[in-house]
């Protein structure tokens, strides 16, 4: 019976806070990791949003050849008033 009463007074007077203390230590890197991962996810959204335009590239890509060729013809029409 006293090695029980010794046995738990180890417990509670060594094991306890040597588990207490490890869980402090480790709880603050992940606090860490995790703001970091919410971080890269906001950033990674973001990106995500920028690339939605990328399938209206070809229709850019048209116009922008379009105007080129009406900027040649006002040019030209330029030339022949003045």
């Amino acid at each position: 019976m006293i090695l029980l009463w010794i046995g738990s007074a180890v417990l509670l007077l060594v094991i306890v806070p040597v588990v207490v203390v490890l869980l402090g230590r480790v709880a603050a890197p992940v606090g860490e990791v995790e703001r970091a991962a919410h971080e890269l996810a906001a950033q990674a959204e973001k990106i995500v949003s920028l690339l939605d335009a990328v399938d209206e590239l070809p229709e850019t890509r048209r116009l922008v050849g379009q105007t080129g060729s009406e900027v040649s013809r006002y040019g030209a029409a330029l030339d022949n008033v003045l």
